[in-house]
């Protein structure tokens, strides 16, 4: 039986709100929130013995404008 690997929502093709990730072997791998397909605000990772590898927060990056 296959393993789910990620878990999140996508709006028109980009993901949105918060998303799961497991290993191969279902243990779990980061947790953390996107928008516009960017990681944003607190993200943890873990090693599969469970213990926190790295924990950060990312800022949303600019939307792109062509207009100046």
């Amino acid at each position: 039986m296959e393993k789910k690997q990620r878990k999140g929502e996508y709006v028109l093709g980009e993901k949105t709100g918060q998303w799961k990730f497991w290993d191969m072997y279902g243990y779990r791998k980061s947790e953390g929130e996107f928008i516009n397909d960017h990681r944003n605000g607190k993200w943890e990772s873990w090693y599969s013995n469970g213990q926190i590898a790295e924990s950060g927060t990312y800022e949303e990056e600019p939307a792109y404008c062509s207009e100046h």
